[in-house]
Order: structure tokens, then C-alpha cells, then sequence
């Protein structure tokens, strides 16, 4: 799904979840200048992992390293948080709002939306604060680099240096209708082979719970980017054509309908010129904001108080995305779980 510009600069650093006091211990484990990081502070953060860690012979280090993590981006998110309060840098309750809609909009309903943050763990006003805060971090983010230029020639340059960067592979536009049962695909199949409309049984008869908007359309897409079964199927058949026999895959039975086609080429610097000066621009962002962030890190007053565990993992510096373990925090909304064949 799409975000907005704004969260979006707020995920390239990685590392901005508000966090969430719960029931805790009201101990110090750090302090950033004078502001205290509770030990409930940092259990909230680690707690999400321990689920995931059961039977793990090494969970007691595992635990230990992430704890490390989870206090550092604590650590970078109360200084953040600081630099912004000092430059004034606010957000409004309707911003707040307007980003909590336009994340509702990737549900098919408020119950898929409310069991999202029920899995998350996560209430609606926790779900605003965190929103909150990603905004007042991205717009910090665009005040200290609102003079990045990026000219013709360094496009050119760009596109000269990385032609294996705009190979596009082949690719497919498809739609499908996601049924439980063998049985019930088949039918689906008769009924289209009849002049059924696709749309509306997709709408009416597809488990994908994003059918009912999209009609059981997944654009285009390429070999990739979908299980095998479903890929295999799909890269296999012509433009218009729908699957003769139900898909099997792992989220069930799928009819697909080829709706579109683009074959393997070289993208020209004409098609790629805006997406190359978008990229550039922000990678001259977060340099100008990694250099910026690196001398104010340096400067603070920072006391951290846990005792570091003995293959310590944790991350310094400047906030980015390998600061990140591989059980990755909530988004700053919920995902709706949907049931289309993407890996």
C-alpha cells in the first residue's frame, strides 16, 4: 500500500515507534538529557519479541541483544523528539486525523481494522500518539534539508552508472477470485466460461477481504513478487485469457485473469528522469540528515544504564534501518491481513 509522503520519510529512518508506557517497572535504564527512558518504557518494546522467541535455546541472549537495540532507538527517539520541541516543530490533532483515515482506508471494514490493532497491541489513542510522533519527526526531517538540488547532469550521470537499475523485467497485470475449495473455484471458472462479470464475482464471491473494493485486481507484478504456484500460472498465460483449472496455493484456490502484459526491456532516461531525481534528492536528505543527527547524538548527555550483555548488538550512531532486528515493530497503522498471493 501506499503511505504518505510524510510517514514515508518518517520509515526511511526506521526507528520512529512512540513509545508506550505499560504497566512497569518506573525505573531509569537511561537518560537523555535529564529525560528519563523507563524500564516500562523499554519492556513495552521487548515484549512483542518474547512470543516469537518461545523455545529458542538462545532466547536469554537474543532478549539481551534486543533489549540493547530497543534502549538505543528509545535513546534516538527522545533526542529527536527533543530537537524538534526546541525548533517548534508541532502537529495538529486534524493532521493526526487525516493520516489515521487514510490509513483506515486499507481495511475492507472497521472490524479488520479494530482486529489490527488488537494485534498489534495497540489502542486508538496509542495508535494517534504514534502517528503523533511520526509526523513531528518527518517534518524535522524536511527542515534541516529543505535545500537539496539535484541537476540534469546528475540524473544523467546516474542513470549512465546504473543501467542494471533500470532493466525492467517482464511483467504481469492480473486480477484473481480466492476461493476456499477446489470444488468452489470451479464453479466460479463455469459461471465466467457462462459470461459471468469477473468484477462482480470477485466482489461478491472472492475471501481476499480486499476483493470487495478492488474487484480482485493486483496491478501489475512481477515473477517475484507472488508465491510460486500463483506466478508460475500467471506468467504462463496470454493477455485476457482466464485460468482454465483452479491455482492451489497456500492461501487457497485461485481463478486468475490475465488483464495486461509488459515484456522485458531497458527502461529510457526519459521514463526514469523524475523517479532518479525523487531518489537522489532523498538520498542527499538523509546524508545531510545523518551528519546533522551524528554531531547532535555526540553532543548530548547520554547515560545509559543497563549493563551490556556479552556479544552486545547495539545500535550507535545515527538512526537507520540496519539498526533493525529481524522481528520488525507495528507500522505506524496496523496492516490489514489480506489474502492476496504476494510473498
Amino acid at each position: 500500500m501506499k503511505k504518505s509522503a510524510k510517514l514515508l520519510a518518517a520509515a526511511l529512518l526506521g526507528m520512529f515507534m512512540l513509545s508506550l508506557v505499560g504497566c512497569g517497572s518506573s525505573s531509569t535504564v537511561a537518560t537523555v538529557n535529564g529525560e528519563k527512558v523507563t524500564r516500562a518504557e523499554l519492556d513495552k518494546r521487548v515484549n512483542r519479541y518474547k512470543q516469537s522467541l518461545e523455545g529458542d535455546p538462545n532466547q536469554k541472549e537474543v532478549l539481551a541483544s534486543l533489549e540493547q537495540q530497543e534502549l538505543e532507538r528509545l535513546i534516538d527517539e527522545k533526542l529527536l523528539m527533543q530537537e524538534a520541541k526546541q525548533r517548534n516543530i508541532q502537529v495538529t490533532d486534524a493532521q493526526v486525523d487525516e493520516e489515521l483515515t487514510k490509513g483506515k482506508q486499507n481495511f475492507p471494514s472497521d472490524e479488520e481494522y479494530q482486529n489490527a490493532l488488537k494485534q498489534n497491541g495497540l489502542t486508538e489513542s496509542e495508535l494517534k500518539e504514534m502517528i503523533r510522533s511520526n509526523l513531528i519527526i518527518s517534518n524535522l526531517y524536511d527542515a534541516l534539508s529543505p535545500d537539496v538540488q539535484v541537476s540534469d547532469q546528475d540524473i544523467q550521470k546516474y542513470y549512465k552508472e546504473n543501467p542494471d537499475k533500470f532493466k525492467q523485467t517482464q511483467q504481469v497485470k492480473a486480477s484473481h477470485i480466492l476461493l476456499k475449495t477446489e470444488d468452489e473455484a470451479k464453479a466460479i471458472i463455469d459461471q465466467l466460461k457462462k459470461g459471468a462479470n469477473f468484477e462482480q464475482l470477485a466482489a461478491e464471491k472472492s475471501t481476499d477481504p480486499t476483493a470487495a473494493q478492488n474487484k480482485g485486481e493486483l496491478g501489475f507484478f512481477d515473477r517475484e513478487a507472488m508465491v510460486k504456484e500463483f506466478s508460475d500460472a500467471a506468467f504462463s498465460m496470454k493477455k485476457g485469457e482466464i485460468s482454465k483449472t483452479p491455482v492451489k496455493s497456500s492461501f487457497g484456490y485461485h481463478v486468475i485473469r490475465v488483464e495486461d502484459i509488459k515484456e522485458a526491456r531497458q527502461l529510457s532516461l526519459d521514463e526514469v528522469k523524475d523517479q532518479i531525481k525523487v531518489d537522489l534528492a532523498a538520498e542527499q536528505k538523509q546524508q545531510k540528515f545523518e551528519t546533522w543527527y551524528g554531531d547532535v547524538k555526540a553532543a548530548a548527555k547520554i547515560e545509559r544504564k543497563l549493563p551490556q550483555p556479552a556479544t552486545p548488538q547495539t545500535g550507535t550512531g545515527t538512526p537507520n534501518s540496519s539498526q533493525q532486528p529481524e522481528q520488525t515493530p507495528a507500522p505506524a497503522t496496523p496492516a490489514p491481513e489480506g489474502q492476496q498471493p504476494t510473498k
